[in-house]
């Protein structure tokens, strides 16, 4: 019987056996290189019963190449067969993946690995340990021909053990690690560039490796279990424990469970491929962001006031001396003081002033019940509310009103109702006032009893006059007897502080109804503590005892000011979160605690914000001239 001769190598000539090619991709990836050998797979083989084409490294081939290919590969000859090998299926054409069968091939397990080495070893003759050939596996992977390429670097040093696969393959990194989470931990940027810029490897794998040390660090003293790693396994005990201590204070910090602080914190390290050095630098900065808290800007900067304090705020007390003729129909300064605030806050906050006053004597339309007067301005006011919402549909118009009621002299309810209509809507208020709120509830055309008042924007300065004057009607009957230091110190009746005309004055007299004032939604306490809110507090001349300040205006050019200061921070805190993208717990929390220690930073004076005019507490009142105050009746 014939003997065979055994086949000594694959893609040896021979019958019944391939006739194998080797295709070089990186080195011959011209369309013309790629076209000779379709060629060749068009033709059948002499002796062989299939031509085998194995065209490694695949994704090196040029753009025409791998369209050259698309026809063989669909539809090949019937003895050609092709493998198309690649490390990156990605970086290929989708026209041709299409056409292909696609194997992936998984890496050596750390079993297989060791076993695999093992073998190598043995068959050349190589002295090795097992802690030598652990740790060149767990810094190499899963990957045989890196694997053989590592021992061919360590067996330079003699035999395969720790301390040679350390040297060999530049391993020795543990203390630049610890120092490195010491610098981390001190939140020191620059000591963690250099320690990291000095380490003589490739981007890709310094994050490798700085990902494995806190993976490592993560499981051993977070999560306690005994995961053994070659690499990471002579970290000093002394470094695990100041982490370990750190990112749980950081994790206190934010109030974030320190499991998912750390897996956030990890998750930000994880290692990528084909990263530059400028790439690694950013990826450390953006780490250090998420760990430690941004430089205050303040601290380079010595900060000086340009204009001295105010002196002590307002404090009424109780009067020096008696309370007048008749007590018990002025009115103390807790009554007087919220139109005050409130006629400051309009023009700071909404940019607005008063522009229509109504006075209503309510016997003239035959009104004698205080009760009934005062809901006939709750209805009055609410349906105004209605009209002007009806009137702008597309929007939301801001109607503010204040008012007071009061007694004459025959001890009818008199009411004085200060208003703020939009300037568009101001005429046709006033029209719907007389002729349907007023003539239809009284059938009277043409109503004559209503007394209206209104400024518009034509003439600011008139305007502004208006309003003040309203505040100073609100505020006619204050208890003459209350004294108050002026400017310069000297002890003066309050009621000539504010600059009440003497015509005005007199007692509020007895009014019979539950509230004696009131005041729109948009003008009251809580409305001017929300528009207070986020450190944002009001200028307030009354409590500065600046009283030359008091109907200058200035609320409008602070309202300005205010709007650009409300921007300014809006944007700081968008290029807060600019920093912080990701949208994890960690980044979610250090986002949050950056913009809080932001709005920390706001000064609570609001004398201290910037502004575009001079105040009244600076050399002098250089923002608007002093306005004239009315002498006339109201």
């Amino acid at each position: 019987m014939r003997r065979v001769r055994p086949l000594q190598r694959f893609g040896d000539i021979g019958r019944g056996f391939p006739d194998f090619q080797r295709f070089e991709c990186g080195e011959r990836s011209r369309v013309e290189e790629v076209i000779a050998l379709i060629g060749i797979a068009r033709t059948a083989p002499l002796i062989a019963k299939r031509r085998v084409h194995l065209l490694d490294e695949i994704h090196n081939l040029s753009s025409r190449a791998c369209h050259a290919l698309l026809r063989i590969v669909e539809v090949p000859p019937a003895w050609a067969t092709f493998i198309l090998v690649t490390s990156k299926p990605e970086a290929l054409p989708a026209a041709l993946r299409s056409r292909l069968t696609h194997l992936e091939l998984d890496l050596l397990t750390a079993e297989s690995a060791t076993r695999f080495l093992v073998r190598i070893c043995q068959a050349e003759g190589l002295a090795y340990d097992a802690s030598g050939l652990a740790l060149l596996q767990a810094a190499v992977g899963g990957q045989p021909r890196e694997m053989l390429r590592a021992i061919e670097k360590v067996t330079e040093f003699g035999a395969i053990s720790e301390t040679n696969v350390r040297l060999a393959l530049n391993l020795d990194f543990l203390e630049r690690l610890m120092a490195y989470s010491h610098a981390l931990l001190d939140g020191d940027l620059k000591r963690q560039l250099a320690l990291m810029e000095e380490w003589d490897e490739t981007p890709s794998r310094k994050l490798g490796f700085l990902h494995q040390f806190f993976v490592f660090n993560y499981f051993v003293a977070v999560r306690h279990l005994d995961r053994d790693d070659p690499i990471m396994r002579r970290l000093a005990t002394e470094c695990r424990e100041k982490l370990l201590h750190g990112m749980a204070g950081r994790a206190c910090r934010l109030h974030l469970q320190e499991t998912s602080f750390w897996e956030n914190a990890i998750a930000a390290l994880a290692p990528r491929d084909r990263l530059n050095e400028h790439e690694f630098i950013m990826v450390l900065s953006g780490f250090n962001r998420l760990m430690n808290l941004l430089p205050d800007p303040r601290e380079s900067q010595k900060i000086v006031r340009s204009v001295p304090r105010a002196g002590h705020k307002l404090r009424i007390g109780k009067a020096a001396v008696g309370s007048g003729p008749n007590p018990g129909n002025y009115l103390p300064w807790r009554e007087v003081r919220p139109f005050w605030e409130a006629g400051s806050f309009l023009p700071q906050h909404y940019g607005v002033l008063l522009n229509l006053r109504l006075t209503i004597r309510h016997a003239e339309i035959k009104i004698l019940d205080h009760v009934a007067g005062a809901e006939l301005i709750s209805d009055l006011t609410h349906e105004l509310s209605m009209r002007l919402n009806e009137w702008r549909p597309d929007s939301n118009p801001q109607f503010h009103w204040m008012y007071r009621h009061e007694a004459d002299d025959e001890g009818h309810l008199v009411t004085r109702l200060m208003m703020s209509i939009p300037e568009g809507h101001l005429a046709a208020a006033v029209h719907w006032i007389r002729a349907r709120f007023f003539a239809r509830r009284f059938a009277r055309e043409g109503f004559s009893y209503l007394p209206i008042a209104l400024r518009d924007s034509r003439n600011p300065k008139r305007l502004l006059r208006f309003h003040w004057a309203c505040i100073r009607a609100l505020s006619r009957s204050l208890d003459p007897a209350l004294i108050e230091r002026s400017e310069d110190g000297e002890r003066i009746p309050l009621i000539d502080l504010l600059g009440i005309p003497h015509r005005w004055r007199g007692p509020a007299g007895t009014v019979q109804c539950a509230k004696r004032r009131g005041a729109s939604k948009s003008l009251r306490p809580p409305a001017q503590r929300i528009g207070a809110a986020e450190r944002m507090p009001f200028l307030s001349a009354l409590e500065n005892r600046a009283w030359q300040a008091l109907d200058q205006g200035w609320e409008l050019l602070e309202h300005r000011d205010r709007a650009a200061e409300v921007q300014r921070r809006h944007e700081a805190e968008g290029r807060v979160r600019g920093l912080f993208a990701g949208d994890d717990d960690l980044t979610s929390a250090r986002c949050a605690e950056e913009i809080a220690h932001l709005r920390a930073r706001y000064p609570l004076d609001p004398k201290d914000r910037l502004r575009s005019w001079e105040g009244w507490w600076g050399t002098g009142l250089n923002s608007c001239q002093p306005i004239q105050r009315p002498a006339g009746p109201f």
